[in-house]
């Protein structure tokens, strides 16, 4: 259903058919669950060319198969319901999957909740009533806080109007990017385990990491604890941004050669 939608999604948009398509996948999934993606693709009228690893997807995305010599980084995967950490060593061009790590439990949505307590809570004190039963008013808050969250990718804060939010009143509060990550703080520190866990699984230590390249909910969190990947005592440099599907895709197939190698081990 889903390769489906987005192969009408895709024809509506070009304005004339698509036959062919390359898909990613966690680099976690075994060779079934490849298979069944693969499957679902044909299903949906697709010639799936390949499938490929989301962080190879990523680093192509970004380039780094065109920098040439050796190097390992990591790819920080916060998407909007799991947690993904993948370490790549490319070689001249060629990528591996040294080790991946995760939590299927955690993700934006994690995020967004806490910050939509927080309101809940904040507009109980204010006016008396609990709202966290009002399903109206929840979905507007829901939908303002995803909004806000996004403007706080590129400003230090943002504020929340709702109108007739609650029986004819109306919301208007402040959200700044401090308070976001005190909301979120342990969230972010849970993130580090598998962080942790891919290095020890690799055997590969902090200070080898050439990159650290971060693919999460609009990205605004400082990073002081996502640091301990790397060395202190030298720049470590982040790149927060969603690269689009087929901007990876093309660079796939432009770059074939990069996915010689494209399983965990």
């Amino acid at each position: 259903m889903v390769l489906g939608k987005m192969k009408e999604t895709a024809e509506n948009f070009l304005g004339h058919p698509v036959t062919h398509a390359v898909v990613t996948v966690p680099a976690y999934f075994n060779d079934a669950q490849r298979q069944a993606t693969k499957d679902a693709g044909i299903i949906a009228g697709l010639n799936v060319l390949r499938i490929v690893n989301e962080p190879t997807a990523a680093a192509i995305a970004y380039g780094l198969d065109k920098k040439g010599g050796e190097a390992q980084i990591i790819v920080y995967d916060l998407g909007g319901g799991t947690f993904d950490v993948s370490l790549l060593s490319i070689d001249d061009g060629v990528f591996e999957v040294l080790a991946t790590a995760g939590d299927t439990h955690l993700g934006g949505e994690d995020f967004d909740n806490r910050v939509i307590d927080h309101f809940v809570k904040l507009y109980k004190k204010k006016s008396g009533t609990d709202v966290s039963s009002n399903l109206r008013a929840m979905g507007k808050l829901k939908r303002e806080v995803e909004k806000a969250k996004r403007t706080l990718s590129s400003q230090q804060s943002t504020r929340l109007e709702i109108e007739s939010f609650e029986n004819g009143n109306d919301l208007s509060e402040t959200l700044t990017r401090a308070k976001f990550e005190e909301l979120n703080m342990d969230l972010f520190r849970k993130t580090m385990k598998p962080v942790e866990q891919v290095l020890k699984d690799a055997g590969v230590k902090k200070e080898d990491i050439q990159d650290v390249r971060s693919l999460l909910l609009p990205s605004f969190f400082s990073f002081t604890n996502l640091r301990l990947v790397c060395d202190v005592d030298r720049p470590c440099r982040w790149f927060n941004s969603y690269p689009q599907g087929p901007t990876a895709h093309q660079g796939i197939l432009r770059w074939q050669r990069a996915l010689q190698v494209d399983q965990p081990r």
